[in-house]
């Protein structure tokens, strides 16, 4: 009797939880699971949302949670100086937006700013997405593109980050495109560096896949959601 009343009870708090994530104006998967780990919230009405515009400092406050940014960085580690000079120490994204420049998930622009309350393309999306979870090391920064996100599009494609090709990489996204994306990420096997050949300029990377390479060595599954919402 006691182990049913406590799968009764079980069973009562996963429920609970469900729907206080059902979002009213928002059925999206993406989204429920997302705000179950904490990465993404309604508004004061419950609401999410899902057409509106997102910026690029909440965009890099999403992947910076869902990088561990709560597991991993402390207030008392923060700098006291920004790196940004329109992203002040008193800015409200400070911590994720140092978080996510320290882990090289995002970049500013060449006169040092971030632009924090510009909103977020899908081009730049997909490169922090990437980047968050070690596959910018896939890139050929050499490569010769006549713009600056095809070699990070196509390495979103080949590991079905996003599914098709992209129109419009420079339009802004909404925040359900955003969660669908973050959502995708954090389920996305870890991409490991073994090893940097600096006078080649090659670097040996194995994603953790569970797979074994050629010599039979297994790189256990490992991703976003695994390492920190596990």
């Amino acid at each position: 009797m006691k182990k049913f009343i406590a799968l009764i009870a079980s069973a009562a708090l996963m429920m609970s939880a469900v729907t206080a994530f059902a979002y009213p104006d928002c059925d999206s998967e993406a989204v429920k699971e997302l705000s179950l780990m904490g990465v993404v919230s309604g508004d004061e009405n419950g609401k999410f949302r899902p057409d509106d515009l997102l910026t690029r400092a909440e965009f890099a406050t999403m992947v910076s949670i869902a990088a561990g940014v709560n597991e991993t960085l402390k207030d008392s580690d923060l700098p006291r100086e920004s790196q940004f000079s329109d992203v002040g120490t008193g800015y409200w994204g400070f911590k994720y937006i140092t978080y996510s420049a320290n882990n090289k998930f995002i970049d500013g622009f060449e006169d040092g700013t971030f632009k924090p309350d510009e909103n977020v393309t899908y081009a730049q999306a997909v490169k922090i997405c990437l980047s968050a979870i070690g596959y910018n090391i896939m890139i050929d920064q050499n490569a010769q593109t006549s713009a600056w996100y095809e070699p990070w599009l196509e390495v979103a494609r080949e590991h079905k980050l996003v599914d098709t090709a992209e129109s419009d990489p420079n339009r802004n996204i909404t925040r359900e495109e955003s969660a669908e994306l973050v959502y995708k990420t954090v389920n996305m096997p870890l991409c490991a560096v073994r090893e940097f050949d600096l006078s080649a300029g090659k670097v040996d990377f194995r994603l953790c896949d569970g797979t074994a390479d050629e010599s039979g060595e297994v790189m256990p599954l490992e991703t976003l959601a695994t390492k920190y919402f596990g």
